[in-house]
């Protein structure tokens, strides 16, 4: 039954892999979008560490510096989930691209990678969410993968494919390419910061208003996404890698 439950807590990962794959006009080798699935997921025990050390940083914080309640949250989630996440499968993207450069050769491929190891990660965190879950009370964890389908795995392939998009543009102006990379994660982590905090206080207060606003923030980002792939398709890059 084990191997069932992986294959549901992978579904809502594998639906949007298939929905955002169509995105790509050219589309990718198999096996790079499987390697690239796969980074993805391979990161996700690194950011247990790495989320594990920043919330021992945010308490040592606390101690010198006597943090209220609301500092101490935002520090953790903020720097300590939201953009701790965001790099991890950015760094995914960092090292396929090292080792397959030739097949990042179209504008979209930086943000149709950086979406595919999101899913991965994405795939991952569900396994771990949602086959106890499912294994304890299979109707419960059936409600909780489409959940998981419509919010979390869905914002982190948002997130991350806005970090893709300013990457591609990076790959016009390479003497700016480091504002690009900025900018992209000034806007992505932000907004990954949002979703969780509206998670957090809904899950905190049982207030089912709440889920409209992340529903509302999906929806934006989702909208983003859709323009920012017409743009990248209307591209051609004339500049070198990065």
């Amino acid at each position: 039954m084990i191997f069932f439950y992986i294959a549901i807590a992978l579904l809502p990962s594998v639906v949007w892999l298939l929905f955002y794959l169509r995105e790509d006009a050219h589309p990718e080798p198999k096996r790079m979008i499987i390697l690239t699935f796969l980074a993805g997921g391979l990161v996700a025990p690194l950011v247990i560490v790495a989320e594990f050390a920043a919330n021992i940083l945010v308490s040592l914080a606390d101690y010198i510096f006597n943090l209220n309640f609301a500092a101490e949250s935002f520090l953790f989630m903020f720097f300590g989930i939201a953009l701790v996440e965001e790099y991890a499968k950015y760094g995914a993207v960092k090292i396929m691209k090292r080792k397959y450069a030739r097949q990042f050769d179209e504008p979209t491929d930086l943000m149709i990678y950086m979406i595919v190891a999101a899913l991965g990660f994405a795939a991952v965190e569900n396994i771990s969410f949602l086959v106890p879950t499912l294994a304890k009370t299979f109707l419960q964890g059936l409600g909780q993968t489409f959940l998981r389908f419509s919010g979390a795995t869905l914002l982190h392939a948002l997130a991350s494919g806005i970090i893709g998009y300013f990457l591609a543009l990076g790959l016009y102006r390479p003497k700016r390419w480091a504002h690009f990379f900025a900018a992209g994660f000034f806007i992505a982590v932000p907004l990954h910061w949002l979703f969780n905090q509206i998670i957090m206080v809904s899950e905190k207060n049982g207030d089912p208003y709440l889920f409209i606003y992340e529903a509302a923030l999906l929806s934006l980002m989702s909208v983003g996404a859709a323009i920012a792939f017409k743009h990248l398709r209307a591209l051609k890059i004339e500049n070198g890698d990065n």
